[in-house]
């Protein structure tokens, strides 16, 4: 029913691939301060730069940066082709610096398909990225008794402990707050209170954008994190402690 894209190196898109870092003058939005730098990392909402002249780092918030460098970044993402099993890998470098971003998964035939991790990445992650099309999202939403409504949002969430198993009797919330469904027999159901022994939960019909994921079990509170639920559109996530 669903194509699975195995993920091989760091599980962030848009971060500039190893083989792109290149020295250029960088600008500010006001267009008053000029530098000279190589480009090390970046995320959605930070630039990292290594000043030419005496090597050290800057971290800039990506507004700060003018418009120009803004259209530049969008360049430099780190991009791969799956190839038949549907695996594909993405180098980037960071400089050290922790990377805060997402992979999207597009298909012709499939739903576009955001991932984002469960905290910012530091080292090598292998990871599977689910992807269904439209006619199995509708059954599924059908087997739930939702209806999906245009413009939202729609997140899959898997609940993992300190050891990448997957927890049973997880709760999930979001702010803002949403339907949350869990699993029955491997099909999401409107009467189950917390996850299966598969650890997922589906967040549907969410006002897209910014949205805080979180999840409780055995009276603990896992970590929470923010991903950017966009509309028409599927959003993976992991929350871990």
């Amino acid at each position: 029913m669903k194509r699975t894209l195995l993920l091989l190196a760091s599980l962030v898109l848009v971060a500039v691939a190893a083989d792109l870092a290149e020295a250029r003058t960088w600008s500010d939005a006001s267009g008053k301060y000029k530098v000279d730098a190589d480009l090390i990392a970046f995320s959605p909402t930070k630039v990292v730069l290594e000043q030419t002249d005496d090597k050290q780092l800057i971290s800039l918030q990506m507004d700060e940066l003018s418009q120009a460098d803004q259209d530049y970044l969008k360049t430099k993402e780190a991009a791969d082709t799956t190839n038949t099993p549907g695996f594909y890998g993405l180098t980037i470098l960071t400089g050290g610096t922790p990377v805060d971003g997402y992979v999207r998964v597009t298909e012709s035939g499939h739903i576009t398909t955001y991932a984002y991790p469960a905290q910012p990445i530091t080292r090598d992650t292998l990871d599977n990225i689910s992807m269904v099309t439209p006619a199995e999202f509708s059954l599924l939403a059908a087997a739930a008794g939702i209806t999906p409504q245009a413009g939202k949002g729609f997140i899959g969430v898997l609940v993992k402990d300190c050891t990448g198993s997957a927890i049973t009797g997880a709760t999930v919330s979001t702010t803002p707050a949403a339907t949350v469904l869990y699993n029955v027999a491997g099909v999401p159901s409107s009467s189950a209170t917390a996850t299966a022994g598969d650890g997922i939960a589906y967040v549907a019909n969410v006002t897209a954008g910014d949205v805080t994921v979180k999840a409780s079990a055995s009276g603990h509170t896992l970590r929470q994190h923010v991903v950017n639920a966009r509309g028409d559109v599927i959003t993976l996530t992991e929350i871990r402690p």
